[in-house]
């Protein structure tokens, strides 16, 4: 299991995974979201993505 913030840190690692021939991958990616209050009610502000990767031997 690795987790990514940077597109190209997902492309070398996407890249290895192909090269070591591991068969079942699975990536998600989740956002973390922060209140703001506004003049109206609230907003919420999404904060930079994690992308985490997991990837077995078959």
């Amino acid at each position: 299991v690795i987790g990514m913030i940077q597109i190209e840190t997902i492309f070398s690692v996407l890249s290895f995974v192909q090269e070591q021939g591991l068969k079942s991958v699975d990536i998600t990616q989740v956002t973390i979201s922060k209140s703001r209050k506004t003049s109206t009610g609230t907003m919420m502000l999404a904060r930079n993505p994690v992308t985490i990767l997991s990837a077995t031997k078959n």
